[in-house]
Formats: C-alpha cells, structure tokens, sequence
C-alpha cells in the first residue's frame, strides 16, 4: 500500500484536492462571517459551546469523548477498506503482545521465525527483525519498548476471536480510547487555562481531528499512551 504515498499522480490528486478543501474552507467562514453579520448571531462553534455549557460536566466530556470516538473510527473503517495495514513499527509492537498472548514470553525469535505476523499482516510480506541477543541462546528480545503491547493486549486477545478483520479493528478501538481521552485532556486544559468554553471545544476539534493526534489515534505507536 505504500506506493500510495510516493506515486506523482497521487501526490497531485492530493495537492488538488487540498488545494479544493482550502477554498471550500475560505468560502465557508466567508458565508458564515456574512450570515453572523446579518443575523447578529454567534458562531456555530459559540453555539455548541453555549448547549455544552448547559450540560453537567460528567454529561459534556462523555459526549465529547463519544464523538472523538465514533469519528476516530470511523477513519478506522476507511483504512480498513482501503486495506491500510499496520506500517514503521506497528507490526513490532503488535508482535510483542502477539508472544505475550501465544507464548507467555518476550522471545520473539520463534514468533519472527513463524511469520506470526501474518495474522495481521499482507501475506507474503517479509518483516526486518527489530531485536536484540537475549542471554538465553538464540533468544532474541524486542528493542521497542514493551509498553504500548501492554496496554492493546486486552483488544489483541479480543481481536483474535472475530478473524482478521476482527483482530484490526479491535487493534485501532483500542488505539482511539486513547486517542479520545488525550482530547478530552485538551479540552479540560483550555477551558482551565482560558475559561473560554467556545475556545475550549474549537481547541478540542482542532487537536483530536487533526494531525498529529488523529494519525496516533489510528496507529499503534506510543505517543498518545505517553502524552497520557
């Protein structure tokens, strides 16, 4: 899939395309900038802040939680159409909790040897070693950190009784958990640090649905688990 990403006539479609959201953006704040001037309204961001602030506190950020999540997901339903796989480290860490859950070990010698992950991987696909000599012989240790395979171990373990596509799906669930909390997090700290509620929910928008923190929010990498 990675030729997606290097391709000239993609990477001009892309350009395209942005150039396309750009304009659709400037004329969209122009309309709405003439239709507040007009009506003498607020913004529509003031106005969600305004039914926000309405509600209890538990109320709003479990809302805003459930609409983080539901959106992360559903950027995790096109990558999976798109059949997007794990890229970079993920498989490396997905392999760690792979062993931990199979084995009971940390010895990735014969999970790399068995092609384990193929269970989430293209098949066919061959996978470098990210490992290091264990004291024991032969055995070989991951040298990622162990951290992020920990916390998806309970969403690999269910991912595994729903197949394939099962086991991706629960795999990036589990990654947008954390990525709805973290914009949570943002939320409560703007609204502390500026007692502006509109500010605080356009803060909220702008940082969970945007890069970077919806790219680690669908991919299994340990930024959002740290910023935690």
């Amino acid at each position: 899939a990675s030729h997606r990403y290097i391709d000239s006539a993609d990477l001009t479609e892309r350009a395209w395309l942005f150039g396309l959201a750009a304009l659709a953006a400037v004329l969209y704040l122009k309309g709405v900038r003439i239709a507040r001037a007009r009506a003498g309204a607020g913004s529509p961001v003031e106005s969600w802040a305004r039914r926000l602030k309405a509600l209890s506190p538990r109320t709003r950020l479990v809302l805003l939680f459930a609409a983080a999540l539901l959106v992360i997901n559903l950027g995790s339903i096109k990558l999976l159409q798109e059949e997007n796989t794990f890229k970079g480290d993920e498989p490396h860490y997905l392999l760690i909790a792979h062993s931990l859950i199979v084995d009971g070990d940390f010895d990735l010698a014969d999970n790399y040897a068995n092609r384990d992950y193929d269970a989430f991987m293209p098949s066919g696909l061959k996978l470098d070693r990210h490992v290091v000599p264990g004291v024991k012989p032969d055995s070989r240790y991951s040298f990622h950190s162990p951290g992020t395979a920990l916390v998806l171990l309970p969403f690999y373990a269910l991912g595994r009784l729903f197949g394939p596509t099962g086991l991706l799906l629960f795999i990036r669930f589990g990654m947008s958990l954390f990525g709805a909390l973290f914009g949570v997090q943002v939320y409560l700290f703007a609204r502390k640090e500026w007692g502006r509620d509109s500010l605080a929910l356009g803060i909220w928008a702008l940082v969970t649905f945007s890069t970077p923190a919806y790219f680690y929010s669908l991919h299994v990498y340990p930024e959002l688990i740290v910023g935690l």
